[in-house]
């Protein structure tokens, strides 16, 4: 269920961008606020934890991420341990 991922993805993306969220209308991902102001090296330590995001430096969006929407709930689903990892590695829980 797309509204199901959407929202899955959002409270993920809030946690590590602090409700720092930019939803895009009819795109299939969303563009957060890094909590590292490098991007790039969020992207990275993202990358530790088997998270693949994109740095929003290559879209315009220094110290954003992009995260897509195109994956299955269990992948979404699965990803949370690794963004909680992410997030408190950053401080933010």
């Amino acid at each position: 269920n797309k509204n199901l991922q959407s929202d899955e993805v959002g409270t993920i993306a809030s946690i590590i961008s602090k409700n720092k969220l930019f939803k895009t209308e009819g795109a299939f991902y969303v563009f957060p606020k890094s909590p590292d102001p490098d991007d790039i090296a969020f992207v990275k330590r993202a990358q530790k934890e088997n998270i693949l995001l994109v740095p929003g430096s290559g879209f315009g969006g220094p110290g954003h991420f992009r995260i897509s929407l195109c994956c299955g709930l269990d992948t979404i689903y699965g990803s949370r341990p690794g963004f909680m990892r992410l997030a408190e590695y950053y401080g933010l829980i």
